[in-house]
């Protein structure tokens, strides 16, 4: 049993080590690199945005390979080209053919992004020809300096946005 100075000391000490604690984590600044901020997606998401509502879509369905990065904010749906949120895109990953299919054919997303790595992982799919058919850039594509240096197999995979070409606004149709 702990009585007089004894309990002041405890209580003291205790104090000092929550306010302690209490600093260091404010102060400590932990270590955040992640390939890329929320921030850096803002404009990929205006751009889907103001798309969706040229075109007259209330809820439109977006592909790319960063899902958190574009669904934290509640206004897309989702296939995800990082295959974490997409269970069907991940059974399928290693059958580029399947996986076209699927993309194309059952899921086709109203618009697509990638970039870097994954563009590389996804140049299969980014350059079958029903994609190109089907898929309209939304500004100019790009071959970024990471894909020319490490993607081995296809160093001009390109990272950009796309739409499907068959969308139309309900006003005009």
């Amino acid at each position: 049993r702990i009585e007089g100075r004894g309990l002041r000391r405890v209580a003291v000490a205790v104090g000092l080590t929550a306010t302690a604690g209490a600093g260091l984590a404010l102060s400590h600044e932990p270590d955040r690199y992640l390939c890329c901020l929320i921030e850096d997606y803002s404009d990929i998401t205006a751009t889907f945005e103001s798309e969706a509502a040229r075109l007259g879509i209330p809820r439109p369905t977006v592909s790319t390979p960063d899902l958190g990065k574009l669904s934290w904010q509640k206004r897309f749906n989702i296939v995800d080209l990082g295959f974490l949120g997409s269970p069907v895109m991940a059974d399928l990953k290693d059958d580029h053919s399947l996986l076209g299919d699927y993309f194309l054919d059952y899921a086709a997303p109203d618009f697509v992004e990638s970039h870097d790595s994954w563009s590389c992982l996804h140049n299969p799919l980014l350059t079958d020809p029903r994609f190109l058919a089907r898929y309209a850039p939304l500004g100019p594509l790009s071959v970024q300096k990471w894909t020319t240096e490490n993607c081995t197999e296809n160093p001009l995979a390109l990272t950009g946005r796309w739409a499907r070409r068959d969308q139309t606004n309900p006003a005009s149709a």
